[in-house]
């Protein structure tokens, strides 16, 4: 494996750690914030019409595709297929969360 090679991996690597401890960290700081805040107001009825969507995978799943995008890119076609199909189940994944919360969100 050539000194290149083991420099993009590395690099590969860096991001994919990065991508899952920023998602983590995200993901504390929301529920953190949203704890806060159902302490301070209370009960409310006032957001009623609003569609609220659960917190899902799928960003993380986004970030795990573009990593796979940046290899193929780098080392070879068969990886980017793999990338390309990755991002694509990650859309179609993310569309059905959505889709889900409006028809929960319409039938309630």
């Amino acid at each position: 494996m050539s000194t290149t090679s083991r420099i993009w991996f590395a690099l590969a690597g860096f991001l994919l750690i990065a991508g899952a401890t920023f998602c983590y960290l995200g993901l504390v700081g929301r529920s953190v914030v949203r704890r806060s805040e159902s302490e301070a107001e209370g009960p409310s009825h006032a957001d009623e019409g609003e569609v609220h969507v659960a917190p899902t995978i799928w960003p993380f799943a986004f970030s795990i595709a573009g990593v796979i995008i940046a290899l193929g890119v780098i080392v070879n076609a068969w990886i980017l297929v793999l990338g390309v199909l990755a991002f694509a189940l990650s859309a179609a994944g993310w569309l059905r969360d959505i889709l889900r919360g409006h028809a929960h969100a319409d039938g309630s």
